[in-house]
Parts: structure tokens; sequence; C-alpha cells
């Protein structure tokens, strides 16, 4: 089917709006399903809301239930990276970040600092050479909560970045052994290696289990 080709985006809303505003065209002669985007007399379409905004948590969490439907999914999904199925005795050191501060991290932080962490640990040591593991999980609703709304509000106090802190762990990778006591307990057969993780074998239990092992 043949159609004009109008002249400018005016042209298209005029018809449909008068203020000049551009909706969706639905040309009923045709099957064709055209949609504008809106460009003048609309100014920019507004962003997401500051992170500022949903620092502290002042109410009960609000998770997604069947109360609470309708809720969007979360921006983080890979919550491991790097070399995953390393042995635990491939990788002994352990290191943290933490905030400092009690607060709310969004969806969107934490999956920006996975693709940060992730690039900086593949340029220095290699895809392989690290296995890096999200360790939180956003499952608290957030909804609108009121703002600074003034011209230049948001960059006019809040230009200091979080305090976050690096701590190396005692622990042996992802366990909850000790560095200095894993060996001796892995040769002692009181841990058993199970992946990125070990099996902790207590001295009680069947004396036949026991023997199996020793």
């Amino acid at each position: 089917m043949a159609t004009r080709k109008p002249a400018s985006l005016a042209d298209v809303a005029k018809p449909h709006s008068p203020a000049g505003r551009l909706r969706p065209v639905f040309d009923c002669s045709s099957d064709l399903v055209c949609f504008v985007a809106a460009t003048e007399d609309l100014g920019v379409a507004m962003g997401r809301r500051p992170a500022r905004c949903y620092r502290y948590c002042k109410n009960k969490p609000y998770p997604k239930s069947r109360f609470c439907r309708g809720v969007p999914d979360a921006k983080i999904r890979i919550f491991d990276l790097g070399r995953k199925k390393a042995k635990v005795d491939e990788f002994p050191l352990c290191g943290h970040m933490v905030s400092d501060e009690y607060e709310q991290l969004s969806s969107e932080a934490l999956e920006a600092a996975r693709i940060c962490a992730n690039k900086y640990m593949v340029k220095s040591c290699g895809k392989d050479g690290f296995h890096i593991r999200v360790r939180l999980h956003p499952f608290h609703v957030i909804r609108i909560n009121k703002m600074l709304s003034c011209a230049g509000a948001d960059r006019a106090k809040f230009k200091f970045p979080g305090r976050q802190k690096i701590h190396i762990s005692k622990k042996w990778g992802f366990t909850k052994f000790n560095a200095d006591e894993f060996e001796n307990m892995v040769a002692e057969k009181r841990l058993i290696p199970d992946g990125c993780g070990v099996k902790y074998i207590p001295n009680r239990g069947p004396l036949d289990k026991w023997r199996a092992l020793h």
C-alpha cells in the first residue's frame, strides 16, 4: 500500500493533537501501526530518580508478594563471575567490599558495581584468575519518595561518594574456616573439598563412616 510521506514530524502530530504532542498514529486502512517519539513541546523525559531518595529504609521491608504485584524485575541477574568452577584450594585469598554505613543499595547500583569489579579483575589478573560473588539480593520494593525539586538541587550538595571499605578475610576462600588451619584440617580428613566450598566432617557419628574416610 502506498502512503504519502509527511513533510515533517510536526505534520504527523497536528491532526492528532492540537498542542503539538506526538501520539501513536493508527491507520485504519492498513495493518501498519506507527509509533512516533515525542520531540516537540514535551522537553526531555524524566529519568530515574537519584539513589539518595531511597538511601535509608524508613519503614518495614516491602518484598514482592501476592499483595504487592506488578513489580519490575531487578537489574542485577548474575551473582557469580569469573572462574566459578574453580576448586576450593585454587583461590585461598578472599576480600570483601562492604559499605561503611547502614543504607539501602538499589539493584542498579549492584549491577554497576558488578560490572566495574569484573572489568578491573579481568584487566588485572585475567578472566580465569578470580571468582566474584555478589552476596546481596534486591528484594525490597521501593516506591515514590519525596525529593527536592528546585533548579540545581541535584548538583548542589550531593557530590561525595559513599563510604566503602575493603577487608581482607582471615578465612580460606569462601569457606568459614581459618586459613592457617585449613590445610591441616584437609590433611586430617576433617574437611572434604566440595566445589568452591568444603564439607565439615565432625568427630562424632557412625564409626563406619569415620573408618571409610580414614
